[in-house]
């Protein structure tokens, strides 16, 4: 009844990027090959999870939920494109989405 062991790669707030992929996975092949990255985070750490994909991808929207820690918030404006504060839902995130997929659709 005692945790002894964790399984590699163990996933935590600093590395939660493509670095921790299996790198023989069809998962790193598939998203590497992406132009389009939706990064959404509650920390600064987060703004790095597109980190390992090979390159920096064309279009890159970084979404920061600061909820409570308002001393923070000049440094999410620097590092985050959006700052959605005190609302843990994924409303606006998925309102963006939803309108680039139903141009892309449109187009």
């Amino acid at each position: 009844n005692r945790l002894t062991a964790f399984k590699d790669p163990l996933l935590h707030s600093f590395n939660k990027n493509a670095s921790v992929i299996d790198k023989s996975s069809p998962i790193l092949s598939d998203i590497s090959s992406r132009l389009n990255l939706l990064v959404l985070g509650d920390s600064m750490g987060d703004l790095t999870m597109g980190k390992g994909l090979g390159k920096e991808r064309e279009n890159t929207l970084r979404i920061g939920f600061l909820n409570g820690q308002m001393d923070k918030l000049s440094q999410f404006l620097e590092g985050f494109d959006i700052v959605i504060i005190n609302d843990q839902t994924v409303h606006i995130p998925f309102a963006i989405a939803t309108s680039i997929i139903s141009s892309s659709i449109m187009n």
